[in-house]
């Protein structure tokens, strides 16, 4: 097995591809060359003596390195005829215009399963697209340093109570907004359609985006009612501009429309993630609880300045984790996955840390017995976590039964390990049968 692996975008993720090649060439004996998009010029001169032979695959996140191309604006994979497997960790509508010009021998994985109906109706031009969760590193990938040995076997002696390692968005939801946004203004109000969707969003919290801006779209007869939940079959089609469409249109054109609609207005997912991070956080210590937090964005805010908060920064990955081998218990809150997963999940399990989280359909799945291995909660409910989150310090026995069923699951399904194993091998697989 021969596979290109692109990397080089941010920090995380290059942590976890180099753990995905280290899986690829300790278990699977692959040959496997790593292109840093910081240093291109070397990684290309690399590739052309690997292309000598078959290459199975280009392997990347978030479409890095997807539209590499040579004199004449040929795609380089489509050339060397290299198909491409890209994961993307975000929503598809973060990428709206390289999707609608992906590549025509990639194959897309996807962090929500929500996610795979979004991208067939509205990337038609994608051939594949799959469910691939995100994995966990366990602790003998990575060094740990000043960390008690004992903090690597149970939760005992650890000094950190509550640790939530994420950023949160909402000082930088400007830069998202686009700059003819007021284009809008003639089919709707648009402050008041702002208002209305980031107030069902956390009205409902179990409700994606794209849902309820088709649902209030569909109300204010911009796009036909008949439409709901069904899919057209060329919805990707990008040529024109047909906002303002009206009932009478066809649902391809309404699909269009929908879809930049969806995309231009993303930035209001954000915010309503950022607002139940931040409400979460102030839940929590305003009932006497410390919390540790790492990520951008939080010293931003005033609640970074309240007692009974810790922040430590913007903070390595593999730092992170070693915080993580500290804390009793560590708070996750997804990224509006309603039926997708976070790698500090599995990470934290990995750890032996009592891993609590808000829920989605993926994860009520795979833990349908709540508190056996994790602990999920409603976003719908934040207020009871103090109480939850109390319970569990105060019974050791109760979070450390809990983290170790926790680290034993993990451990035999949630590695990257394991990811490799049930998803990505069998895309690869499949790609041989087509290449």
């Amino acid at each position: 097995m021969r596979i290109i692996i692109f990397e080089g975008a941010i920090e995380p993720l290059d942590f976890q591809l180099e753990e995905i090649r280290r899986v690829l060439v300790t278990k699977y004996a692959a040959e496997v060359l790593v292109i840093n998009s910081k240093n291109l010029l070397q990684g290309l001169g690399q590739l052309e003596n690997f292309t000598k032979q078959k290459v199975d695959c280009l392997f990347t996140m978030n479409n890095l390195g997807i539209n590499l191309s040579l004199s004449g604006n040929s795609n380089l994979w489509e050339l060397f005829q290299i198909p491409i497997i890209n994961l993307i960790v975000d929503h598809p509508m973060n990428y709206d215009e390289v999707l609608l010009n992906a590549p025509s021998n990639m194959v897309l994985g996807v962090v929500d399963r929500n996610h795979i109906d979004y991208v067939k109706r509205f990337y038609p031009n994608i051939r594949e697209v799959f469910f691939f969760p995100l994995g966990g590193v366990p602790t003998d990938s990575i060094a740990t340093e000043n960390v008690d040995d004992n903090c690597t076997d149970a939760v005992l002696n650890r000094d950190i109570d509550i640790f939530y390692p994420g950023g949160i968005s909402k000082p930088f939801l400007g830069n998202m907004v686009p700059d003819d946004l007021e284009k809008y203004q003639k089919y709707f109000d648009i402050e008041k359609f702002q208002h209305e969707i980031f107030d069902r969003l956390t009205e409902e919290p179990a409700v994606t985006f794209e849902k309820a801006v088709e649902d209030k779209l569909v109300s204010l007869s911009i796009i036909p009612d008949t439409l709901v939940n069904k899919s057209a079959s060329n919805a990707g089609n990008s040529e024109g501009n047909i906002l303002g469409i009206d009932a009478s249109k066809t649902n391809i054109e309404s699909d269009i429309f929908l879809r930049q609609t969806i995309s231009d207005f993303r930035f209001l997912e954000g915010l309503a993630c950022s607002y139940f991070r931040e409400n979460i956080i102030h839940e929590i210590i305003s009932a006497g609880l410390k919390v540790t937090v790492c990520g951008n964005g939080w010293n931003a805010l005033p609640i970074s300045q309240e007692k009974n908060f810790e922040y430590l920064g913007l903070v390595p990955m593999n730092e992170v984790l070693n915080l993580m081998l500290r804390s009793k218990i560590v708070l996750n809150t997804l990224t509006w996955f309603k039926a997708g997963f976070h790698d500090r999940i599995p990470n934290a399990m990995l750890r032996h840390a009592a891993s609590i989280t808000d829920e989605s359909s993926y994860i009520n799945e795979r833990f349908p017995e709540n508190g056996k291995e994790m602990l999920y909660f409603s976003l719908s409910e934040i207020s009871t976590l103090p109480d939850i989150i109390n319970e569990l310090l105060s019974n050791d026995d109760k979070r450390n039964s809990m983290a170790e069923r926790g680290y034993e699951k993990a451990m035999r399904e949630d590695t990257w390990e394991a990811r490799v194993e049930q998803y990505l091998l069998p895309e690869i697989e499949k790609l041989g049968d087509t290449y």
